[in-house]
């Protein structure tokens, strides 16, 4: 099993578009992270529909798997560092060579239209862009509350002026990547697109990108995964930041689920399906903002991220 090595400026900036006389001469590379119960046959499909060297995908793994047979354009790796998708997002960077990037997840799967969706996009020039992400699991109050928190601001309609980008439907170019984006071995897309937003480059917004959202979690699990994540984000953010700083963005922390929870009913607007899904679970919605927000202090306060078995 090969694992991945730190990124290179060499690497980085490898295929530049100028040498590209078609849009596919420019190749894509499919990143997608594969969790233990995930199954990636619609990826690998997807990309099967065009030619090798036009268009690769990498599966990251949290630990080491076997390549998919029959298909020589699909690479699996998994991460020296650990298991956290963070990690996984470098360890499938640095194995990919496509002068566009697909950051993407197995357990949301692309729709039929996604793969014309995103060549059309790269034919226009786009440098970066995403894509909506829907829910379609019926009858689950649980999967419909936690999409709802992560992902509600993605599904149609999506309103103008849209500055947040899903984790798991973002594709750019891959010379928009700059050495200080993989920090300790580390992909994080928040920090990545809040960098092109700040120099004018933000992704924009591709209605017919779109993948389903499929993942599923036990209760105790998801909000384990809620704290961590929020930890991380804090220890992230505040990295070489005084401690008066980082005192403040602590103390601050628990005052925050109930003005995220009104952030997201306001992203609902025009979606009452959707609107009335987050009132029917409204405690567990506020335990899972918690969690986060508990994270979050624990990040500020000690600097240290949390555990990467619940980063997926």
């Amino acid at each position: 099993m090969d694992h991945a090595a730190p990124l290179s400026e060499t690497m980085l900036a490898s295929a530049p578009l100028s040498q590209a006389t078609s849009p596919w001469a420019v190749s894509l590379a499919l990143l997608v992270v594969v969790p233990d119960d995930a199954d990636p046959a619609p990826w690998i499909q997807a990309r099967a529909a065009l030619p090798v060297g036009e268009c690769s995908v990498i599966l990251a793994y949290p630990r080491d798997h076997a390549a998919p047979e029959r298909d020589p354009a699909c690479v699996a790796v998994c991460s020296a560092h650990g298991a956290s998708i963070f990690h996984l997002w470098e360890a499938a960077i640095g194995q990919s060579s496509g002068a566009y990037i697909a950051v993407l997840d197995a357990r949301c799967p692309p729709t039929a239209a996604w793969l014309g969706g995103a060549r059309r996009a790269i034919a226009e020039g786009v440098p970066a862009f995403f894509g909506p992400v829907t829910f379609r699991q019926d009858g689950d109050s649980q999967a419909i509350v936690e999409y709802l928190l992560e992902y509600g601001q993605f599904a149609r309609p999506i309103g103008a002026g849209m500055d947040e980008v899903p984790g798991n439907n973002l594709v750019f170019r891959r010379d928009l990547l700059h050495a200080k984006d993989l920090r300790d071995h580390q992909f994080h897309k928040v920090f990545f697109v809040g960098r092109l937003q700040q120099q004018g480059q933000a992704p924009v917004y591709r209605d017919d990108v779109e993948v389903i959202y499929g993942k599923r979690y036990r209760r105790r699990h998801y909000l384990r995964r809620r704290l961590a994540h929020g930890r991380t984000y804090a220890a992230l953010r505040s990295a070489g930041k005084s401690a008066g700083y980082r005192f403040w963005r602590a103390v601050s922390s628990p005052v925050l689920p109930l003005l995220r929870l009104m952030r997201i009913a306001n992203s609902l607007r025009g979606k009452p399906s959707l609107q009335a899904a987050l009132l029917r679970r409204p405690v567990y919605a506020l335990a899972a903002e918690t969690a986060w927000s508990l994270g979050e202090c624990a990040g500020y306060l000690t600097g240290k991220p949390g555990d990467p078995a619940y980063l997926d």
